[in-house]
């Protein structure tokens, strides 16, 4: 009785139902444990204005981009007139001829649909696709309006629009070429630097951009190379930068780092685009770094008697190498990181050796010491790297007492067991 009145008289537990969860719009990444190319962009990016804003045609299929690339030209000019008042009506078209022609091209060749898209970074649609009924495939109408997306003052300029001259149509029909070229140089150079593009840095970061206009001003014609020449960093700015910033960061990475995209690209023409790729993040780089150091050093390491045990490293990175899925690749990555690890302050020993063996090398030869990851690896392990450079020095001045005397003594390179 005493227990049954006490559970009568105890306070009701204050239960709160949980309903259907927390959503959000955003995607979570494991950003301590997963690797980088598995990371997703989650933080809104405001980088470029607003009138750089992606617009385009709602309903307009990919493979209509290029058919219509007038009409995506038009609603970016309609768009960044209303954004920007104040901009001067050619610079505004010269604008759109630019970043509309360029995204025409993104869209076509790479069959972007919004959900490709930074959601930031959308300025909605300007006008709507129609297939006209009873028609064939050809047939089509563009309604001028999309909703409440379409102001008064951007329906003006809409209405306004003069129609590409032959020139201007000329110059539309480059970009889209160039938007082949858009997701692989912004995957490539944000696996690199971490920015979709940097019109001031050093030669390695600069090296895939330069290389892209390089091609693209050898494939339009004479006028056309003599305006982009003309508009210098603000056309590099605009095609390089501005046009493909809304698209995903995390579709870039991807498309940069898949096996399969260099052979692609140059199929398309686009080879410029394609030779530094597939574009290698930071800890596959170590990976790829470490073979290149062992296979330097190895002559060195057999005359001085030292065991070599590659076939996990090897193994690891002909898999990522080879791996065409994203998600498999970016854990594969992650695993080459570690295998790279187990090896530990032995990597030292290689590069002290490697450096070494490269002094007398003329500086453009230098690619491999010159190099991010192994300056790093030689930062972080000064004593070994001393200790591998002596080693090479008795080999090759072929003072074995040396090596009897303990130079080479303990060496062993190992990776670990194979993955």
């Amino acid at each position: 009785m005493a227990q049954a009145a006490a559970a009568a008289t105890a306070p009701a537990v204050n239960v709160i139902p949980i309903g259907d969860g927390f959503s959000t719009t955003f995607t979570v990444s494991d950003i301590r444990n997963g690797a980088l190319e598995s990371i997703v962009a989650s933080v809104p990016s405001t980088a470029i204005p607003q009138e750089f804003y992606w617009v385009g045609v709602s309903d307009l299929p990919a493979n209509r981009a290029v058919k219509f690339a007038e009409v995506i030209v038009r609603a970016h000019y309609a768009y960044i007139r209303r954004i920007n008042s104040s901009i001067p009506e050619a610079k505004a078209r010269e604008t759109a001829i630019i970043v509309g022609g360029t995204r025409a091209g993104i869209t076509a060749y790479w069959s972007v649909t919004t959900a490709d898209l930074s959601p930031s970074e959308l300025g909605g649609r300007i006008a709507t696709y129609r297939a006209a009924a009873g028609t064939d495939p050809e047939g089509v109408t563009v309604t001028t309006t999309s909703g409440s997306t379409t102001t008064t003052a951007q329906q003006g300029d809409w209405t306004n629009w003069v129609a590409l001259t032959s020139t201007e149509r000329a110059r539309v029909a480059y970009h889209i070429l160039l938007g082949i070229a858009i997701i692989p140089g912004q995957g490539y150079s944000l696996v690199n630097t971490g920015h979709h593009f940097l019109s001031t840095a050093g030669k390695k970061a600069r090296a895939g951009w330069d290389a892209i206009k390089k091609q693209f001003l050898q494939m339009v014609d004479a006028p056309t190379r003599e305006w982009i020449t003309g508009l210098g960093a603000d056309w590099e700015d605009l095609a390089f930068h501005k046009a493909g910033h809304p698209v995903l960061m995390s579709l870039k990475i991807s498309m940069a780092s898949d096996p399969s995209m260099r052979d692609k690209i140059k199929r398309a023409g686009f080879g410029a685009a394609a030779v530094r790729l597939p574009a290698i993040s930071p800890e596959f780089m170590k990976a790829r770094v470490a073979q290149s150091m062992i296979m330097k050093a190895s002559s060195i390491l057999t005359a001085a008697g030292a065991t070599i045990d590659t076939v996990a490293l090897d193994n690891i990175v002909g898999r990522v190498v080879n791996e065409t899925d994203a998600a498999a690749r970016a854990l594969l990555v992650e695993q080459s990181k570690g295998v790279v690890d187990r090896a530990g302050a032995d990597l030292g020993i290689v590069a002290g050796i490697v450096q070494k063996v490269s002094e007398d090398l003329p500086t453009a030869q230098q690619t491999l010491t010159n190099s991010f990851t192994f300056r790093k690896i030689v930062a972080e392990y000064p004593a070994e790297v001393a200790r591998g450079m002596m080693l090479a020095r008795a080999v090759l001045s072929r003072q074995r007492e040396a090596i009897e005397r303990g130079t080479s003594s303990g060496v062993s390179i190992s990776f670990g067991a194979v993955v």
